[in-house]
């Protein structure tokens, strides 16, 4: 058993040995599930009210307040791509769903994305 002192997360998710959430300051951190230990943190992000991540075709994936969708490498924690993909900013967490991500915009729009 162990205890780490995160703060407040907007979720997690889990795979294989790898912990990876959003903290309260908008940063992007993967942890090992043996011990919590921090394996990387992404903070270029701060304060833009990031979903929660999901894993989509190898990346996490989180979207933001700007409406842009931002690509992580798992292993590094370095961006792969970002793409702004609506004005109106996202607030609900992704989904993959039949090989979609799918996520909504503050002003109702329901994207697919392949990618």
């Amino acid at each position: 058993m162990w205890k780490r002192e995160l703060g407040s997360v907007n979720d997690f998710i889990v795979d294989g040995n790898r912990i990876y959430l959003v903290d309260q300051n908008d940063r992007l951190l993967a942890l090992t599930t043996d011990g919590g230990v921090t394996l990387w943190t992404q903070s270029d992000l701060l304060h833009r009210l990031l979903t929660a991540p999901v894993l989509y075709n190898g990346n996490l994936v989180v979207g933001d307040s700007e409406g842009y969708m931002h690509w992580v490498n798992p292993e590094d924690g370095h961006f792969v791509a970002q793409q702004k993909v609506d004005s109106s900013g996202f607030l609900t967490d992704p989904v993959v769903a039949d090989g979609k991500l799918l996520i909504q915009a503050k002003d109702g729009t329901l994207y697919a994305i392949t990618r």
